[in-house]
């Protein structure tokens, strides 16, 4: 069973757009959660106001600094996972419970990666065995979100945690460098 993820966060005005209560990174963050992750890094540039309301308490999230630096490493095995996808957390709960020898791209409809299984290095490099997703378990971010159906598709596919859960913000470890 994986229990770390990282998620990378390439566009993170898109990061705090709304999808129903939650932000696209609180939602990413929550299905993580629910599927069994521990431990997850987010890089990339913090959000301002992160966190705007209680995340699950079982979760630890460590924040990279700009200069790739976190306050813990994280070691292989771990899931990294696309910022620019939405995903079920059942989906994503098959991809944490598998036992993988090797890296593993899961991949969308149309073979863009969704979550990648990396490995401890094994001596030489090999490419990522591909396999993917079930039709309709992940969908990709496209604005804007109401006309592309991303809205919907969160409708049908809704988080078990609430979003007025009274749980504590889980510890939030880690630092986020401004650039000087």
């Amino acid at each position: 069973m994986m229990t770390r993820a990282m998620l990378m966060i390439s566009h993170p005005d898109m990061a705090l757009e709304k999808i129903g209560r939650d932000t696209v990174l609180e939602r990413q963050i929550k299905a993580a959660a629910e599927a069994g992750i521990e431990e997850i890094w987010l890089g990339g540039h913090q959000p301002a106001n992160f966190p705007s309301k209680p995340l699950p308490s079982a979760l630890t999230l460590y924040w990279i600094s700009s200069d790739h630096v976190s306050q813990k490493p994280c070691l292989t095995p771990y899931l990294a996972l696309s910022d620019q996808h939405l995903i079920d957390s059942a989906a994503l709960e098959e991809v944490v419970n598998g036992s993988y020898d090797e890296p593993t791209s899961f991949t969308d409809e149309q073979g863009r990666m969704v979550v990648q299984v990396m490995t401890p290095p094994q001596g030489e490099f090999r490419a990522p065995l591909i396999k993917p997703l079930a039709k309709g378990s992940c969908i990709l971010l496209e604005r804007p979100f109401v006309s592309k159906g991303i809205i919907q598709w969160a409708q049908r596919h809704p988080l078990k945690i609430s979003d007025s859960s009274p749980v504590i913000f889980g510890k939030i470890i880690g630092f986020f460098r401004s650039r000087s």
